[in-house]
């Protein structure tokens, strides 16, 4: 089976959720390390689909219909609009809320992870 894709959704420096799915399988394994439903990645949900991560995911980037989308995917060095690629390389980072995604392996802080956001487009 393909390998599994593992990342929290975080908080400036705190974990919210862990997520760990399959893109082969489709399966999705989480699991919530707050309370607050408005923190959690899926909200109050106890299941979700590979599309739930997918629109996670897609919430956490530019929009694809932006006009200077290609612009901003040729700044980030990828050659078409996947969420999954443009996250790996912004973290998720926005500018309106504190909310990001740190991949497994990764070490970094919230500000380190803002900071390469910024780096890497200039429109964060």
């Amino acid at each position: 089976m393909g390998k599994e894709i593992e990342f929290d959704y975080m908080l400036e420096d705190k974990v919210m959720t862990s997520i760990r799915f399959n893109p082969i399988t489709g399966v999705v394994h989480f699991r919530n390390l707050t309370s607050e439903p408005v923190c959690k990645a899926f909200g109050n949900r106890k299941s979700v689909s590979e599309d739930d991560v997918n629109d996670l995911l897609e919430s956490r980037c530019f929009e694809e219909r932006r006009a200077d989308c290609d612009k901003l995917l040729r700044d980030l060095d990828i050659e078409f609009y996947n969420p999954l690629l443009i996250v790996r390389k912004t973290h998720g980072v926005m500018i309106h809320d504190d909310f990001w995604i740190r991949f497994a392996g990764e070490n970094i802080t919230y500000e380190e992870a803002r900071w390469f956001a910024e780096l890497g487009t200039g429109h964060f």
